[in-house]
Order: structure tokens, then C-alpha cells, then sequence
């Protein structure tokens, strides 16, 4: 992941006052942009708001492709913020954990 982060083709920063605050990090195909990584440091609505600026931004929106977000990570206010951007499909995915006993 940090070889991602330090190398990956499309990155795009958010600074306040000098600093890098947080981080949105993506890749593409042929027919769809992947988001990858929101990185950012502790903050009210941060992660929210670089979300936002990832799929409201020319790079995205010229491409004229859909895009691939991946899961919630069972997080309930995750999901809620991605199904708030509309999604054409969301597919379920189950997963099996082993039991310890």
C-alpha cells in the first residue's frame, strides 16, 4: 500500500495551511476508474468531503466512466455516505469466517 501511495499515477492531495491533510488515490482502465485510497488525518467531515471532491472532480468527470468504490469495511456510516452518491449497481458480497471453536 505505502508503494501505491508513493508511486501510484493518480494521487491528488489536500492541503490546509501547508500540510498535506489528507489524500485520494485511484486508478483506471478501459472502462472504469477505480478509487483506491482516501487517506487523511482526523477531522470532522474530511474523509466526506475529499470523497466528494474525487467524484466531482474534471479528472473523474471527463472520463465519461463509472466508478468502481469498493466496500464498506462494516462500516454503517460508510455506506451510507456512498449510497448517498446514487451508485448504479451495489453488489453484495458474502464472506465465511472460521470459527475458533
Amino acid at each position: 500500500m505505502l508503494d501505491y501511495v508513493a508511486h501510484g499515477d493518480n494521487r491528488k492531495g489536500l492541503f490546509r495551511d501547508g500540510a498535506l491533510v489528507g489524500l485520494n488515490i485511484w486508478d483506471s482502465n478501459w472502462m472504469y476508474i477505480t478509487f483506491r485510497y482516501c487517506l487523511c488525518r482526523p477531522g470532522e467531515y474530511l474523509s466526506e468531503f475529499l470523497r466528494w471532491s474525487f467524484y466531482t472532480s474534471p479528472e473523474v468527470l471527463s472520463t465519461g466512466k463509472l466508478v468502481n468504490d469498493g466496500g464498506v469495511l462494516d462500516r454503517p456510516g460508510l455506506a451510507e455516505f456512498k449510497n448517498k452518491m446514487n451508485p448504479v449497481r451495489v453488489r453484495q458480497v458474502f464472506s465465511w469466517k472460521r470459527g475458533t471453536g
